[in-house]
């Protein structure tokens, strides 16, 4: 809370998750501060589809891929009690990829599938699979967005995040367990029928839902937002004087001998007073630099070249 109230810009990975944020600050805050965080507040969803990703191999038996941890709040054994029940009836293995440090318990596994390097997880998992989970807090779930990248099949619930992943029509998003049980049995039933029909829909939606590339661009957009936004906020007259003054001091001799980035800073802060938390090194940087200074590193060190005559308005 006190992050979102200093920051600039805030980015959320789902409508779900800023929803919540603001419902849990709406505990602490007034109207007046929820709207300001509210107004500054992106929703960007996770973009993590890459260009190229492991082909699809085919596997004689239906999967049910449990691709989730198991603590508490993930509700395990609901999953792992209509498994059971579905493998009365059923013919199929349930593979799951995370056991190190886990409380797997009884939970009726077959495989697993789970690796650090994640080429080589995602190589392990693309598989015709089924992907169910009785979470109770996800604030976007990488999981199930590698699963629909690949082309499995969710079945989970009818909230949280879970609806923003995936397409508005998406048939197997359940409001009860008992209608979960019956999605899966449904699946299984016409398998492999119910799993070719949103296989491939679900992979062209996730290109172009979560793409690397448009995630990236839209990151850049917002902080090309904030450097346009800093850039028009114009220091004191005072500072600017002091800036351009220590500037017209070092121009010719930081030709030959460049100046520590902390000895100018300390000059500005003698000539106008200014204090260290409002011209710290980073600011004093960004000042000079705007106004035609050269940053230069060496030995693990910051210096200043005054090579022209510092510019009075910033660009």
């Amino acid at each position: 809370m006190i992050g979102c109230l200093a920051s600039d810009r805030i980015v959320a990975n789902s409508t779900y998750a800023s929803k919540m944020a603001m419902e849990t600050f709406g505990h602490y805050l007034n109207l007046q501060t929820l709207s300001e965080i509210h107004k500054k507040t992106t929703v960007l969803r996770f973009g993590l589809v890459p260009e190229t990703l492991p082909e699809t191999k085919p596997y004689p038996k239906p999967i049910i891929l449990y691709n989730h941890r198991f603590e508490g709040y993930k509700r395990p054994q609901i999953t792992r009690d209509i498994i059971k029940k579905l493998k009365q009836k059923h013919q199929f293995e349930v593979w799951i990829t995370q056991t190190t440090g886990q409380p797997v318990d009884d939970f009726p596994y077959d495989k697993t599938v789970g690796h650090p390097l994640r080429d080589q997880y995602l190589e392990n998992i693309a598989y015709p699979c089924i992907n169910t989970m009785n979470s109770q807090h996800e604030t976007f779930c990488i999981s199930i967005l590698d699963s629909i990248m690949l082309g499995h099949i969710p079945v989970v619930p009818r909230a949280l995040a879970f609806p923003e992943l995936l397409p508005f029509n998406y048939p197997y998003l359940f409001t009860s367990t008992s209608q979960q049980e019956m999605m899966l049995d449904n699946i299984l039933s016409r398998w492999p029928e119910a799993y070719n029909q949103w296989s491939n829909p679900l992979k062209k939606w996730s290109r172009e839902q979560f793409s690397l590339d448009q995630y990236a661009e839209a990151y850049a957009q917002i902080l090309e937002e904030e450097a346009l936004a800093w850039k028009q906020a114009q220091a004191k007259d005072t500072t600017i004087k002091g800036i351009i003054a220590v500037m017209e001091h070092y121009q010719e001799h930081s030709n030959t001998v460049p100046i520590s980035v902390k000895n100018a800073t300390d000059d500005v802060r003698h000539k106008t007073g200014i204090g260290t938390q409002a011209f710290p090194y980073r600011r004093a940087i960004r000042e000079f630099g705007s106004r035609g200074a050269q940053l230069l590193y060496h030995n693990q060190n910051l210096y200043l070249k005054f090579s022209q005559k510092p510019q009075v308005e910033t660009p």
